[in-house]
């Protein structure tokens, strides 16, 4: 580690005049415009990562004519300028804290190496807004009509951007620890820069998956309406497996959450896949996963602040890696939580067995199925909003509804009669009672006293 006192020159290449300053204010208010205009707001974090992600492909670009030896994908002086970046984002925070601890450089390099490209680290609860590397395609043209404006070279191009990142660093500061946003910033400079550039129309079909959530009214509502239909559920799944009030308590609550993860995952699934065969299978669908990636935002930041939290939450990522690699040694991904933290009932079956009821919620409020998958999400979320005593830590709702949502997004819905013909007769008298026991009633059962 790092405490960012020791000063290194600057690279040759990183170039600080009069003209690429006026260009890299122009890619800063352009950068914020548009975010403004698409999102109605401007997420540092977005900022951060968009004008980080420009300067890690334009510095890329500016080094593609230099026949050096290479680390990674991209050469020294592209190396050695973000090198440059780094030293100069780290002396902005000196003044503002004592002794800050900044991973090494070069281990940010060989992250970024071992990983392919680009690879963040810090807690998702500072996410972008913003794939990175669909930032550095979507803003391409932008950029090169302000610096062509400007009448600026390849590397006073990439000057211009880091011009642009330094201040966004400067803004962030008044929102986000140093060590966060220093992070952030090389990550994406580095991973982006060792990344292979990808095309505008590619770029916009990847951002335009990830607005896939919808906030709208009618989803809104429908929420209500699972929502109530998920409580009364998933008191009537807990009845019978608890000895007191207050485990019974928890077992419902736990029981909604992950109910209402696999059904945001199985509607998200029919969302972005049209044709789906009947036979078991593994399902891979990027919008489905960007869809998901979304929906678990959503709960780490009802989760809050990392400094406010007592567990961390792992990356989308994460979570996606060990729902895919778990598949083949078993039929559904198992949970990583702890087993006190996991429903007693399997969601996935109890989902299944509501699945008409949802669909007759979706045909009330006339939604398409992407507005569906965006219910289920919001009654999640609901449940966890409506558990005013944090009788489960919104952490563990947040890893459980992901986990669930990612193991029905990746296989075959479940077919409930297959299931039972497959099942031992105890298992189908168990899984008749449960079946019987889940049809919706006027309101949800008081439970043990």
């Amino acid at each position: 580690m790092s405490t960012g006192n020791k000063e290194k020159s600057l690279s040759p290449h990183f170039i600080m005049n009069e003209n690429v300053m006026n260009s890299g204010r122009e890619i800063y208010r352009t950068i914020i415009g548009s975010l403004m205009e698409s999102d109605g707001r401007v997420s540092v974090e977005t900022l951060l990562a968009t004008t980080a992600a420009i300067t890690g492909e334009a510095a890329a670009f500016a080094s593609l004519s230099n026949p050096e030896m290479t680390r990674g994908i991209v050469s020294d002086s592209a190396i050695e300028f973000l090198e440059s970046l780094s030293e100069i984002i780290k002396s902005q925070f000196v003044s503002h804290q004592v002794k800050i601890e900044y991973p090494d450089f070069d281990d940010l390099v060989q992250q970024s190496c071992a990983g392919n490209g680009l690879v963040l680290t810090n807690d998702p609860y500072y996410e972008p807004h913003q794939r990175p590397v669909c930032a550095a395609a979507i803003y391409r043209n932008a950029v090169q009509a302000i610096t062509k404006k400007h009448k600026i070279g390849e590397w006073e191009v990439a000057s211009a951007a880091a011009f642009a990142v330094i201040n966004a660093a400067e803004q962030a500061l008044q929102i986000d620890p140093p060590d966060v946003i220093y992070r952030l910033v090389m990550e994406t400079a580095i991973g982006v820069a060792q990344s292979k550039p990808i095309v505008v129309q590619d770029a916009r079909m990847i951002n335009d998956y990830d607005k896939l959530l919808k906030p709208e009214s009618a989803a809104i509502s429908a929420s209500k309406e699972i929502f109530g239909l998920l409580l009364r559920t998933s008191a009537e799944a807990a009845k019978g497996t608890c000895d007191n009030k207050e485990d019974y308590t928890r077992e419902g609550i736990l029981t909604a959450i992950a109910m209402a993860g696999a059904l945001t995952g199985e509607m998200a699934l029919r969302a972005g896949k049209k044709t789906i065969s009947s036979s078991p299978a593994i399902i891979m669908c990027a919008k489905t996963d960007a869809f998901l990636a979304r929906s678990y935002r959503e709960f780490v930041l009802f989760a809050g602040h990392p400094n406010k939290r007592s567990e961390t939450l792992p990356r989308f990522q994460t979570h996606l890696t060990h729902a895919i690699k778990s598949f083949g040694a078993d039929p559904y991904p198992n949970l990583t939580l702890d087993k006190k933290d996991q429903p007693k009932t399997w969601p996935p079956y109890a989902a299944a067995i509501i699945r008409d009821d949802i669909s007759t919620i979706a045909k009330k409020h006339a939604l398409d199925s992407w507005s569906l998958a965006s219910a289920c999400t919001f009654a999640g979320l609901n449940i966890i909003n409506a558990d005013h005593k944090a009788v489960v830590s919104r952490t563990i709702a947040a890893r459980l509804f992901i986990e669930e949502a990612l193991g029905m997004a990746h296989i075959t819905p479940i077919d409930l009669n297959a299931l039972r013909d497959q099942a031992d007769p105890d298992m189908q008298r168990s899984m008749d009672s449960l079946a019987l026991r889940l049809r919706p009633s006027p309101r949800a059962p008081n439970g043990p006293n």
